[in-house]
């Protein structure tokens, strides 16, 4: 089904400067430090726009009206009036993304960073990292879009190997697998591709779209696999092609400017040696948090609220 967001983004207005958008279900207090961490180390320079937070809150998330109109007061951070119910392993995330794309369009950035809540920064800079490689799709690795369904359980292959799937891989039918936190893409990438969710109405459906599962490791989640995968096709990437499903999960990090299994060493935080495979040193600006510290910093040992059923509202 169609819905009223399913409209066209316009092109009228000149992309400029860098935007990071932001998706949360946690408590206040959390979300506020998720976002003193990365407002401290987003740049603000004078000849040119600042960047800038788009926050959305998911619907089920444990805070008051008060409380996310004041995360909106924020400097440089814009809350999204629109919400949807995210859950991990369906699109709800990728949903809650596009409604922050579709919030950027009447003032769109250069390039947009997609954010979590579990990110916490530890250096500045991803601004001139991300202008220097456009887009974390460039140079991703991949995978036959065939060879990737063959290694889905058949009762999920044709839930995965879907009309909206074949469009984002394009005609080459390269598969690019990405970890969504810390990825970056340019506006009129962003751009297309919701637009062709909404031509094709798989919009509003995205909820109900879930991870599978790729034997023997690999997790095939929307917002990893279509996103980059439409980015690196429309981009026309060279990444490298991966010759299994295992090879691919050793790669899911490879561009963004998260790390992941990061530890605290000497006063920094940096990869273990031997460095795991999800976890690159060179590219990092935010690390993905672990445990308790993911959702509840800040909050004096409050839960973060269970996930809920995705919606769309």
């Amino acid at each position: 089904p169609r819905c009223k967001l399913c409209s066209r983004l316009p092109r009228t207005l000149a992309a400029s400067g860098f935007a990071v958008s932001l998706t949360t279900s946690d408590p206040h207090c959390a979300i506020n430090a998720t976002l003193t961490s990365l407002l401290s180390h987003l740049e603000q320079p004078p000849d040119q726009p600042s960047t800038r937070v788009i926050l959305h809150v998911g619907c089920g998330a444990n805070t008051t009206s008060e409380e996310r109109n004041a995360l909106g007061r924020l400097p440089r951070v814009t809350l999204n009036p629109k919400c949807v119910h995210v859950t991990a392993g369906d699109g709800s995330i990728l949903l809650a993304h596009l409604l922050n794309v579709r919030l950027l369009a009447t003032a769109p950035p250069q390039t947009l960073l997609l954010a979590s809540a579990d990110m916490r920064w530890i250096a500045s800079g991803a601004e001139a990292a991300a202008a220097r490689r456009v887009s974390s799709a460039i140079g991703a690795a991949w995978i036959e879009l065939g060879a990737a369904v063959a290694a889905v359980a058949p009762r999920h292959r044709a839930s995965f190997d879907d009309a909206a799937m074949r469009w984002a891989v394009g005609a080459a039918g390269r598969l690019v697998v990405q970890k969504h936190e810390g990825s970056f893409y340019p506006w009129d990438v962003l751009a297309a591709f919701h637009d062709g969710l909404c031509a094709a109405g798989a919009l509003p459906r995205l909820p109900a779209r879930r991870a599978v599962h790729a034997r023997p490791v690999l997790w095939l989640a929307p917002e990893e696999t279509l996103l980059p995968s439409f980015a690196a096709a429309r981009l026309n990437s060279s990444g490298p092609r991966a010759s299994s499903v295992l090879q691919l999960d050793e790669r899911l990090a490879d561009g963004v400017l998260c790390g992941f299994g990061m530890r605290r060493r000497g006063g920094a935080w940096a990869c273990p040696r031997p460095i795991g495979k999800r976890c690159v040193g060179s590219t990092v600006f935010a690390r993905k948090a672990e445990g308790v510290e993911a959702h509840v910093e800040g909050c004096n040992g409050a839960v973060p609220p269970p996930h809920q059923h995705s919606l769309f509202r």
